[in-house]
């Protein structure tokens, strides 16, 4: 079966066969040129003398690329026949402002041949939504413009936004129309021809000029403005142009993270894989970049995801947190509004800007219904400001902080119980559109008791208790350091509280395990999931509890070979194949190793960590996926229909190995704790450009027999070095600011 490849740059990007081609028979697949929650193209496909080129080798190793090597099968010319092989066929193509592709043929037979090169494509200009099978109304086709060497498809939205496909070839087809671009070339033996061709999306609103070329499509999010038209022309571009800044672009990416390299190339491989990949999801805007959460189907600003991503690469690259702050900040709800679940403080879902949500069809447009972004965004502040010490950021988000901290005891507590909890029905008690279970895990069937019936809601998760309660500590922090002692007070002494009634009410004697929930009734669903390990991830969790707990956690039934099942083996409602009752995420297992090495389980920690780094060695590329299944096998099991990339599971690599290093930043970026726990395969760890307090950091780890040594090189904003356990520091713990 041919796997689906994806390249993006900023707000753009396509998904294709492993050949480079759209096909157009498989319906609602998720196949094509996506701008703007629309799909612009939605077939190209490239023939040869009217078949289609046998694939030698396909991969999009450099994210910005997909590099395709191509033959030739037999086929008449006239009286003639060319035999198989005989015709090399390069086919390139980069996503930059829209498709541009180069295709290069060498003829290696004896005799000229005469080509006839065809794609053959079209726009079908649908909502994301549409591909996801929500109903709505269609648009108006409007009539194509021809040009000399360009074609323009048209569709104007009933949302009165007119949206354009340019279709161009360089050097000038031989033919142009409709659904079809044609090169007629005669090819002498040993020689080479090139051409390009291009597929643009545009949009035009009335209401919005044509953007300037260095603008982000995707700043629409933040300036309040409905769309954007893609960054760069590419009528004017060349391929070659474009591969060479993407190129330099991805250079300078990894030049600006933390570079990570140990002794076990696979391991590499999969480091290496995820910071490629990290780079693809960015959007990047004037108030610094976020990630999409993942590609194809959210390939947009989400609350949850975006934040979790940010706060697993901290270590890797603190301008993803800052950037994805400030944007979420600038989205923050403001009003009472049931049909988008928005009230006042509240950190949206997920935003999107196709044209179901703008005739506000569904609520997605600016859409609020998580019950833990806004904890989660009051985390990454903190954890942000731990890293950094950017005092600037603080002061800048310290209103979007008030009004996150204030909708955690009002709104998001609508019973004044002390949990935050969540329900689709509004005042009126009639059923709003929209998510109907509204934690990361936000599948239908995901709240379910151990017999396999659903819960009913209002319900109060328990990993998002576990995060509001880190979420007032991190907020008590942050409101002592911006000089508000009483209101630091406060927010701990809630947090005590909070703590205290959690480990009385989720508790579960008879299992030894915290409930998944307390539903609309306040009893426990006392199913076994994986959602409670987010509880050592918060520090919510008593001591007295964690070994139980832990046992029970890494227990069989809920780990297995690849990581923590999402649902226990052995419940009602397990199924291995389950989206989120049986099956492993990445981003999951990396927060509860985070979770381990909290309370000092540092082998437990690196045993659960190492699994999905493993994981990732055995898929394709060595990416890993949004999830895989839980089978306990030979080799991972592939989910059907995960998002590959997703920015969670990138993170999750470098969240994997901020645990296995036992590396924690404090005191506003100026220490930094250091407690390494390396699996079997790693014996050396080198880290070097790590960004803290403003400064640079090498480390080099080594293994030597039980104990470890780290190596102190570059330390150029003095922080100092703490190392826990049977761990030895030697080179320069601490030297003076500006020296290094």
């Amino acid at each position: 079966m041919s796997e689906a490849r994806v390249i993006k740059e900023q707000g753009i990007f396509l998904v294709t066969d492993d050949a480079g081609d759209v096909r157009d028979d498989v319906p609602n697949a998720f196949t094509g040129l996506f701008f703007c929650d629309t799909r612009f193209l939605s077939k190209w496909e490239f023939t040869l003398n009217g078949v289609r080129p046998l694939l030698l080798s396909s991969d999009t190793d450099r994210p910005y690329l997909h590099d395709i090597w191509l033959t030739n099968p037999e086929f008449a010319v006239g009286k003639h026949s060319v035999p198989r092989e005989r015709l090399c066929i390069h086919r390139q193509v980069v996503v930059d402002g829209g498709v541009l592709e180069r295709v290069v043929i060498t003829n290696y037979h004896r005799s000229a041949v005469q080509l006839r090169l065809v794609w053959r494509f079209a726009g079908d200009f649908r909502d994301v939504f549409e591909l996801r099978e929500v109903p709505g109304p269609r648009g108006t086709e409007l009539e194509t413009v021809k040009g000399q060497d360009s074609l323009t498809l048209r569709y104007m939205g009933i949302d009165n936004i007119e949206r354009q496909l340019l279709i161009n070839g360089r050097p000038t087809p031989t033919v142009l129309h409709e659904g079809c671009l044609v090169y007629e070339i005669c090819l002498p033996p040993a020689a080479t021809e090139t051409v390009e061709v291009s597929a643009t999306p545009a949009v035009i609103s009335p209401a919005v000029a044509r953007t300037p070329a260095a603008r982000c499509p995707q700043m629409s999010l933040v300036q309040a403005r409905p769309i954007r038209t893609p960054a760069r022309d590419v009528r004017t571009k060349l391929f070659s142009v474009s591969e060479g800044h993407l190129a330099e672009d991805y250079s300078a990416w990894e030049d600006a993270c933390t570079t990570i390299t140990t002794d076990n190339h696979a391991i590499n491989s999969v480091l290496g894989r995820s910071l490629a990949d990290l780079r693809l999801l960015a959007v990047h805007t004037e108030y610094g970049p976020y990630l999409v959460a993942g590609l194809p189907k959210f390939g947009t600003l989400f609350g949850r995801d975006s934040i979790l991503a940010a706060v697993q690469t901290l270590m890797l690259n603190n301008d993803l947190a800052k950037g994805t702050l400030r944007c979420l900040a600038l989205l923050q709800g403001r009003e009472v509004n049931p049909w988008r679940d928005e009230q006042p403080g509240k950190i949206l879902h997920e935003v999107r800007h196709g044209e179901l949500a703008h005739l506000g069809l569904i609520p997605f447009g600016r859409y609020y219904g998580s019950i833990d972004s806004t904890p989660l965004f009051v985390i990454l502040l903190a954890e942000t400001y731990k890293w950094t010490g950017d005092t600037l950021l603080l002061q800048d988000l310290a209103q979007s902080l008030d009004r996150a901290v204030a909708w955690l005891d009002e709104y998001g507590d609508p019973d004044s119980d002390g949990y935050l909890e969540y329900s689709r029905m509004a005042a009126d008690g009639t059923l709003q559109q929209g998510l109907t279970n509204q934690g990361w895990k936000d599948s239908n069937e995901s709240l379910v008791f151990p017999d396999g019936s659903l819960a009913r809601g209002p319900a109060a998760l328990v990993e998002v208790q576990a995060y509001a309660y880190a979420a007032k500590l991190g907020a008590a922090d942050l409101y002592e350091t911006l000089g508000n002692r009483e209101k630091a007070t406060f927010m701990r002494t809630k947090a005590a509280v909070l703590r205290e009634r959690f480990n009385r009410d989720f508790w579960v004697d008879k299992s030894g395990f915290f409930a998944l929930a307390l539903d609309g009734n306040k009893q426990q669903v006392d199913t076994l999931t994986s959602n409670p390990g987010h509880g050592l991830w918060a520090g919510i969790i008593d001591e007295d509890r964690v070994s139980t707990f832990a046992e029970r956690l890494l227990s069989s039934e809920i780990l297995s070979s690849w990581g923590l099942r999402t649902l226990a083996a052995g419940q009602a409602a397990y199924n291995p194949v389950s989206y989120h009752n049986g099956a492993i995420w990445p981003h999951d297992n990396s927060i509860i190793a985070s979770g381990l090495k909290r309370y000092g389980l540092d082998t437990a920690a690196t045993s659960v960590a190492v699994r999905i780094l493993r994981a990732a060695t055995c898929f394709p590329g060595c990416r890993l996926p949004e999830l895989y299944c839980g089978h306990d096998s030979r080799r991972p099991v592939a989910y059907p229909d995960a998002c590959s990339p997703q920015a969670w599971a990138a993170g999750a690599v470098f969240m994997a190995f901020q645990t296995i290093l036992g590396l924690f930043a404090a005191n506003a970026g100026r220490t930094l704790y250091i407690r390494p726990c390396l699996p079997p395969e790693i014996n050396v760890v080198e880290v070097k450009h790590l960004s803290i307090g403003g400064g640079r950091l090498d480390l080099v780890i080594k293994r030597q027999g039980t104990k470890y040594n780290v190596t102190v090189g570059r330390n150029d904003a003095g922080i100092e070095l703490i190392a826990d356990g049977d761990c030895e520091l030697t080179g320069i713990p601490r030297c003076d600011v500006g020296i290094g």
